[in-house]
């Protein structure tokens, strides 16, 4: 059966700062852009137009989605390309098994969605004949891209090709010296700010053009798309691990809400006075129904769950559920200084985490001075974090353990 799509649609869903891009064929496509810019969607409207085009000319494909871990590959990329999939009308033509976060399409072409720590299933993939990296800053390592661009060697009868995007975090990663100062062969580098997606919202725009307010690096970083040399980092008591403690002495959690920002929730388990920490929960749009859902399946136990106490009501509602919430103390100054006094190990999958833990930087004055106040921006799991360790610490309950 001869299938042919009308592609005068779709043109109106992509920005026309990328529209250019779908006919570049450089084996490494490098997407550098400050916040809100439409890269991400650009990219997952690049692997399905290629797939389409796959579908009329009766060839295949074998595209790899990618992030540092599997989880965090089911709330973006993967959560990306299956509303693309609804949005454009292609339900009909692919089945998608959610559970392995696969993508069968008519014709031939598979696309699958695997994380960095699954690196022997990646092995056993015949024929990767594309790469999308997301969140190459600061989640991916060098030897993560050299072990990818191996291991992309399928054959196609159009181009390989990988795709990595990222905002521009620090200058000092590996990614500026490969692409920006020795500017590998067979590359492409396209630069993108907010500015250049039609459809976000003047509310949004706003929230990027605000940062001069707050933060010149933060401005330069995710306004304008440049590079940035983070500083003035509030945290660097931390060490990350491999380890995760299945025998512990106490168990807690904080808990930040959100819906357009991501509902963002810590686990932290304390073994022989250390804390062993790691992100639980990274996710947009959630209702509390869908949280308290989410609850069930996540093992809380009896446990202490210290909440953002500015929404009393989810609280409330979640309490009624039967989860032990407790609106938190959000002192940010003496949450800090107590966070700061500890030494967490912090499991090394918890990609999200490490992204907002380098991005956690203190304001500056008009003068150039740092002040004592973090950075509004990113950061939905140093909230969380902050609320469950000095919350806890100010418990005086018989029987806790609390960390001093």
């Amino acid at each position: 059966m001869n299938i042919e799509f009308d592609y005068s649609e779709i043109r109106k869903s992509i920005n026309p700062h990328f529209y250019p891009l779908l006919k570049c064929k450089n084996r490494y496509l490098v997407l550098k852009g400050g916040g809100g810019s439409g890269k991400s969607h650009f990219v997952a409207q690049k692997f399905l137009i290629r797939t389409m085009l796959a579908i009329e000319s009766r060839t295949k494909l074998r595209p790899l989605l990618v992030r540092k871990t599997q989880p965090s590959l089911r709330e973006s990329v993967f959560q990306l390309m299956t509303d693309y999939i609804d949005l454009w009308g292609l339900t009909s033509l692919v089945d998608i098994n959610k559970t392995e976060m696969k993508m069968s399409f008519e014709g031939g072409t598979i696309i699958r969605c695997h994380g960095l720590d699954e690196r022997n299933k990646i092995k056993s993939i015949e024929g990767i004949t594309d790469v999308w990296i997301e969140e190459c800053i600061p989640e991916i390592e060098e030897d993560d891209f050299i072990f990818l661009d191996m291991y992309m060697r399928g054959k196609s009868k159009t181009y390989q090709q990988m795709v990595l995007g990222f905002n521009p975090i620090s200058s000092l990663h590996w990614i500026h010296k490969k692409f920006f100062e020795k500017k590998m062969p067979d590359s492409y580098v396209d630069e993108s700010t907010y500015k250049d997606n039609r459809f976000l919202s003047d509310r949004s725009c706003k929230v990027y053009e605000d940062l001069i307010n707050q933060d010149e690096n933060y401005y330069r970083i995710y306004a304008l798309g440049e590079w940035g040399q983070l500083q003035h980092t509030v945290y660097s008591n931390y060490e990350y691990t491999d380890e995760w403690p299945e025998q512990y002495d106490e168990r807690i959690y904080g808990l930040d809400f959100g819906y357009n920002n991501p509902t963002a929730m810590v686990e932290i388990r304390f073994k022989d006075k250390v804390p062993y920490e790691r992100e639980l929960l990274y996710r947009s749009k959630m209702t509390n129904t869908d949280l308290i859902s989410w609850l069930a399946s996540a093992g809380t136990d009896n446990d202490f769950i210290y909440c953002d106490c500015a929404e009393p009501n989810r609280i409330e509602e979640i309490g009624a559920a039967g989860y032990n919430v407790i609106p938190a103390d959000k002192s940010v100054k003496d949450g800090i200084d107590y966070c700061k006094r500890q030494r967490p190990k912090v499991l090394r999958s918890s990609s999200n985490w490490k992204k907002e833990i380098v991005s956690y930087v203190y304001k500056k004055d008009k003068d150039g001075n740092i002040i004592d106040e973090p950075v509004k921006h990113l950061d939905h799991l140093m909230d969380a974090r902050r609320y469950a360790y000095y919350t806890h610490s100010k418990r005086t309950d018989p029987g806790f353990f609390i960390l001093k």
